[in-house]
């Protein structure tokens, strides 16, 4: 296995300072709809509860809890919201 992969041999660098660009209606829409998963999976475990299904529901929403992580680590470099002061808020949540 030859083959050499770099960042600048898979995305030109006018792709990827696209593909960064921040954006505080795309990072509310992202936190609103896992916020909402996040609801709605808990709402579907409540309903679960006492049934073979309370395993597969607490599984997702453990899924789902888990990738908070992932948000608040991007929120902590400012790379959500382009607003400093927003991600700042919260990252702090």
């Amino acid at each position: 296995m030859e083959a050499s992969f770099s960042r600048r041999k898979l995305v030109t660098p006018a792709e990827l300072k696209d593909l960064n660009a921040r954006s505080n209606l795309w990072g509310a829409g992202q936190m609103v709809s896992h916020l909402g998963a996040i609801v709605f999976a808990g709402y579907l475990h409540s309903l679960a509860l006492g049934t073979g299904w309370m395993w597969l529901t607490g599984f997702g929403l453990g899924v789902l809890l888990n990738f908070l992580y992932a948000a608040q680590h991007e929120l902590s470099h400012a790379t959500v919201f382009s607003t400093r002061k927003v991600n700042e808020v919260f990252g702090r949540l």
